[in-house]
């Protein structure tokens, strides 16, 4: 048999319990940039989130440079401490994220985070950095090709299920992402651990080539 684990006294002689996780934090990168080109879709979605779910606990952090970065973070961090998930809205390529002008880091070194709005990160060798280091890491839902408003629908549908239900029915989303690609030519990949486990490089490279080929039957 197991030892019995010894609860931690504390001052009232109870044990305490860990305070619960804030539900969402939107980070937006280089947000001047993106309001820019039209592209701040933290920013312009935080609201709506806020309104649908009063009582979660949502957090937008704008930030243009890497010097403020940590300040940014600094204040949600102290007042929350946790956060269920991390939304990042970003530039990128297949091979990682454009912080600020001056920052880049690759998808391995934020493996640990949840990335739905971003460039390409729905790439099979972005997917396969986020999850290695990331154990917990069951599903990633990103855009193959470059992410553009079109492509906010269904990202929000995405969020507003976790934020309710703490999951996101498959079928559910297959039949949203298959819509709006008919409607928009917007493609949202869900990619699962064990499509691109060992083995299965092969599989990701062709569903790599998909993305070019859909375009192309939209004459995009």
């Amino acid at each position: 048999m197991p030892p019995t684990r010894r609860k931690r006294p504390t001052s009232g002689g109870l044990t305490k319990r860990r305070s619960a996780a804030a539900h969402l934090l939107v980070l937006e990168c280089q947000d001047q940039k993106l309001n820019g080109q039209g592209l701040n879709f933290g920013s312009r979605t935080v609201p709506f989130l806020k309104a649908l779910f009063p009582t979660k606990r949502i957090v937008l952090v704008p930030t243009s440079s890497l010097s403020e970065l940590g300040p940014s973070l600094a204040e949600p961090s102290a007042k929350y401490g946790r956060f269920r998930s991390l939304l990042i809205v970003v530039h990128s390529t297949a091979m990682g994220l454009q912080l600020t002008n001056y920052h880049f880091c690759s998808w391995r070194a934020v493996g640990q985070w949840i990335i739905l709005a971003a460039c390409e990160a729905g790439r099979s060798e972005a997917v396969r950095s986020l999850f290695a280091p990331a154990p917990s890491l069951r599903e990633v839902y990103a855009s193959p090709i470059q992410f553009y408003a079109g492509q906010s629908t269904p990202l929000v549908s995405l969020i507003a299920s976790v934020l309710k239900d703490r999951k996101i029915d498959s079928e559910a989303s297959s039949l949203m992402r298959t819509l709006n690609y008919a409607i928009t030519g917007g493609q949202i990949f869900r990619w699962r651990r064990e499509d691109v486990g060992k083995g299965e490089e092969l599989s990701a490279k062709v569903w790599d080539s998909l993305p070019g080929v859909l375009n192309r039957l939209r004459g995009q």
